[in-house]
């Protein structure tokens, strides 16, 4: 159920090989689906969540998410599609879990639009009506556009909390409004941008730009998670300025049926670059696992 960030190269793919989706008949005649992307502890190698991702049935190519949100924004779906992408990935992974964490991607707009009033909106009445306990899903905020209250924002935050329901900050960059919403939402997770990480085997600005984040985290009690990664370098040199989670094809790849422990180079890259880690962690139980999220 994917919140992606945008990326113009593959919007313009996904145009080229036909037109826009129409997103309210997508939504009515239920084509949509859902994968799972794990994510990984940097410091243990355990899978910690799966983050839901969305996919259209027919259309199968590279970017077609991003043209599917894209559209929704045109057509003034997109509280209708975001709703309707959570209720399929809570329904799906309710199929296959065990007690294993689920991370769901909600724009922060839409999230106040939801949740503006003291009394449940449509996603808090969603997660009461669903077959998952609250405490395993992870609400993902991410598109913080100008002009939405910050205030609003947080009171939609602390409802979602009242319900055990765990919050990630999602797309963090380092500017002064970012930060100022760090502080005030008190996420459980930090991602970060992908521009903060990517490369950052050979980047010593951004590995102390991290290292200033991995401080802030602990201040703030939250844990920082790297996106995109995609190879050993990055993985070991997150692993080094004190990174806790991180995701991206490099570690598994998003699937309607997860793995539920680390693939083979993964694994080399911990045993390579880590030192005495213990990789059996990585098959740890999905039952463990969610524990170890939660403390």
């Amino acid at each position: 159920m994917n919140l992606l960030p945008f990326k113009l190269s593959r919007f313009l793919s996904a145009r080229s090989q036909g037109t826009r989706p129409h997103v309210a008949k997508l939504i009515a005649n239920k084509n949509l689906s859902v994968v799972f992307q794990p994510i990984v502890g940097l410091q243990d190698g355990a899978i910690y969540a799966y983050e839901a991702l969305a996919r259209i049935n027919q259309l199968q190519a590279a970017g077609s998410a991003e043209a599917l949100f894209d559209a929704a924004k045109s057509q003034h779906q997109e509280k209708p599609l975001e709703l309707a992408c959570l209720e399929l990935a809570i329904e799906q992974w309710a199929k296959k879990t065990n007690g294993a964490q689920l991370a769901l991607n909600i724009s922060a707009a839409t999230l106040v639009q939801l949740e503006h009033g003291p009394l449940n909106g449509p996603l808090l009445q969603l997660i009461d009506n669903c077959r998952l306990p609250s405490r395993v899903l992870t609400l993902e905020i991410t598109h913080f556009r100008k002009g939405i209250s910050s205030t609003a924002l947080a009171t939609a935050v602390d409802k979602l909390r009242k319900q055990d329901v765990h919050i990630t900050f999602d797309d963090f960059r380092c500017t002064e409004s970012h930060m100022k919403l760090w502080s005030q939402l008190t996420p459980s997770i930090v991602k970060m941008d992908m521009l903060l990480t990517q490369g950052i085997a050979q980047d010593e600005a951004k590995q102390r730009r991290v290292r200033a984040l991995v401080a802030m985290s602990k201040r703030f009690g939250s844990r920082l998670a790297a996106k995109g990664i995609e190879n050993a370098e990055d993985i070991c040199a997150l692993n080094e300025a004190g990174v806790d989670l991180g995701q991206g094809y490099f570690l598994g790849s998003p699937d309607a049926n997860p793995a539920d422990g680390l693939n083979l180079r993964a694994r080399q890259a911990l045993e390579s670059g880590w030192g005495p880690i213990d990789v059996s962690n990585a098959t740890l139980s999905t039952a463990k696992k969610s524990a170890s999220l939660r403390h």
